[in-house]
């Protein structure tokens, strides 16, 4: 079971890595060399597992980003996933 659960981690982290590096290429509006989280609108979805604290990295991380001016939305659930109008106007999901 743990070798099942091992390679589900690592194919789901690849498929991130490159959906991720794909992004700036599926999003022309942008400039894909540009490094600015200024005016980046981001998606956070969290949830979390006993024993870890996801609360408190997304408090962190959002602070972080939003002093880098880029634009934050929160959600707790995957259904944000299915809400078109969100989807359209997120430049990454985190």
């Amino acid at each position: 079971m743990a070798f099942k659960k091992r390679v589900f981690m690592e194919r789901t982290l690849t498929l991130w890595i490159f959906l991720w590096g794909m992004q700036p290429i599926v999003a022309q509006e942008k400039d894909p060399y540009d490094m600015s989280l200024e005016n980046l609108n981001l998606l956070l979805v969290y949830r979390g597992l006993q024993g870890h604290q996801p609360k408190k990295f997304v408090r962190i991380i959002s602070e972080w980003l939003r002093d880098h001016n880029a634009e934050v939305i929160e959600s707790t659930s995957t259904d944000v996933y299915s809400d078109k109008g969100i989807l359209e106007k997120v430049d990454q999901i985190i």
